[in-house]
């Protein structure tokens, strides 16, 4: 559908995605950041990692859920998912040194 778009809607519906991105991001990032010191001291509430066993089991039932949707009678369901894995695998050993390795970096304690 998108592909159908003349080139000065493409260019703007991607303006506006892209646009959206960081403010959205910033935004839930920094709240966060604030609202969880404030639960631990206020609440109580306890933070803690989830275990990677736990983490690697939802991901094998997300791929439960892809294996049924690359099965999907619709064809364009098919596609995004392909499509999806695929830049999914392009990225995977990308990311300890891109975002994870920015986001480590965040939190070493510095001396400022």
């Amino acid at each position: 559908m998108f592909n159908e778009l003349e080139d000065d809607l493409k260019q703007a519906v991607s303006f506006a995605c892209e646009s959206l991105y960081n403010p959205v991001w910033t935004e839930y990032m920094t709240k966060h950041a604030l609202a969880v010191p404030k639960l631990v001291k206020e609440q109580g509430v306890q933070v803690k990692m989830l275990p990677e066993d736990v983490i690697i089991a939802m991901g094998n039932a997300a791929g439960e859920v892809i294996a049924e949707l690359r099965e999907d009678d619709d064809e364009l369901v098919r596609r995004i998912v392909e499509s999806f894995l695929t830049y999914r695998k392009s990225i995977a050993d990308y990311m300890p040194y891109a975002d994870n390795g920015q986001m480590n970096a965040r939190a070493l304690n510095y001396k400022y």
